[in-house]
């Protein structure tokens, strides 16, 4: 009888549900340390800071992506120039308003507030997945003034920029 009382117990013990943890994305602003300034054809002017930014690199097949964004700062639009070899995948681009870093503040710029929105995108674009290589125009024009991350994720490689947006 002991025998059948603890089989039972173990088969109620291994056979019951067990709730999984589920853990939402804890999505923070990213923390921009630096701008990388250009002129309106993606010249570089001055790098102001020390930029956290991935404007090129090698997916997992060993094709070499870039990115570019210009003009940095943007009054109202900007361009985003992007080539990637890589023949499929996801290919979208968005944007995330960013947390100027305390050694900026010696720069006066000014920081963009969103409210309760962490690192949600206020702007998402998907793009084909076999475009290789693309201009994209971007309207900053109703975003406030600060600091900003624009994402590419081209197949497995994610490339990233900061940008000042100014009015």
């Amino acid at each position: 009888m002991h025998k059948i009382f603890g089989f039972i117990v173990l088969l109620l013990l291994f056979s019951c549900d067990k709730e999984k943890e589920v853990r939402t994305a804890s999505l923070q602003p990213p923390l921009v340390t630096g701008f990388l300034f250009r002129d309106f054809y993606g010249n570089p002017i001055q790098q102001v800071g020390n930029p956290n930014v991935k404007t090129e690199g090698t997916d997992a097949a060993g094709y070499r992506s870039y990115m570019t964004v210009y003009p940095n700062p943007v009054r109202d639009k900007a361009q985003v120039t992007f080539y990637s070899p890589t023949p499929a995948g996801k290919k979208s681009l968005w944007i995330v308003a960013g947390l100027q870093d305390q050694n900026l503040n010696s720069h006066n710029f000014m920081q963009a507030s969103f409210p309760q929105i962490g690192g949600q995108p206020l702007l998402k674009i998907d793009l084909e997945p076999d475009a290789q290589s693309r201009v994209l125009t971007l309207n900053l024009d109703n975003f406030p003034a600060g600091a900003y991350r624009v994402y590419l994720q081209l197949g497995d490689l994610l490339l990233w920029d900061n940008i000042l947006k100014t009015n």
